[in-house]
């Protein structure tokens, strides 16, 4: 067969793409906001669907006093803003509260600021720090309940949505760096976030089809949209 490109009108502001076909579809612009877990992120092998733009931090602390994220996203003007970070601020023995804290100033920052969705993506455990996963795992629940909380408002119940990451616990490798230990998933590891990653995106857009498990079940929650 003769590959030809068939002709689509193309909306001033939408960017779209040439799939493996010949069609064009539109992509979705994409800010992904994360720590070291997703140094290693290659847009370009990501999605088709996705037009990526990554900033590196290393802590919600760093993002609050760098203050410079908020003018990023305006200048992007993402449709999503997906955040994974958050373990860094664990690290360096920053009290939860505190941690929670940070999370709602910048939750709240990200929603008042942006027309863009949100997606947290909730830290991730390492195997090997039991006191530190004990903290971890409250944080992400009072984290997870407060946007449920948001999600019940009609303000914000379609800009924001979370994803669960326990799974991963077994992909993570832990190395020194300039900030002390350093954690960053495995490549196996690294798969199956992308997975979740472009599964909890799509989702935020408003598509209907969630990944399902063996079980049938959906991976996504009615109450808050988690992906887990």
């Amino acid at each position: 067969k003769q590959w030809y490109q068939r002709r689509v009108p193309i909306t001033a502001g939408k960017p779209m793409k040439i799939v493996s076909n010949g069609e064009m579809h539109r992509t979705h612009k994409c800010m992904i906001v994360h720590d070291p877990f997703l140094r290693n992120f290659e847009a370009e092998r990501f999605s088709q669907w996705f037009d990526v733009t990554r900033i590196q931090f290393h802590s919600i602390n760093e993002i609050l006093k760098k203050g410079s994220l908020i003018s990023k996203i305006n200048a992007l003007s993402p449709e999503i803003v997906y955040l994974h970070i958050g373990f860094g601020d664990l690290l360096s023995k920053t009290e939860g509260n505190s941690i929670i804290d940070m999370y709602k100033q910048l939750i709240y920052k990200l929603l008042e600021s942006s027309k863009a969705k949100i997606c947290i993506s909730l830290m991730i455990p390492v195997l090997g720090y039991p006191e530190t996963n004990s903290r971890l795992k409250q944080i992400n629940k009072i984290v997870s309940d407060f946007i449920t909380q948001l999600r019940n408002q009609t303000r914000y119940e379609d800009r924001i949505f979370t994803g669960y990451n326990d799974s991963l616990s077994g992909f993570v490798n832990r190395t020194s760096g300039p900030h002390g230990v350093t954690v960053a998933l495995n490549e196996r590891g690294q798969k199956k976030l992308f997975i979740k990653m472009r599964d909890c995106l799509q989702r935020s857009l408003g598509h209907t089809n969630p990944r399902r498990n063996k079980g049938g079940r959906n991976d996504y929650s009615r109450n808050n949209l988690h992906y887990e």
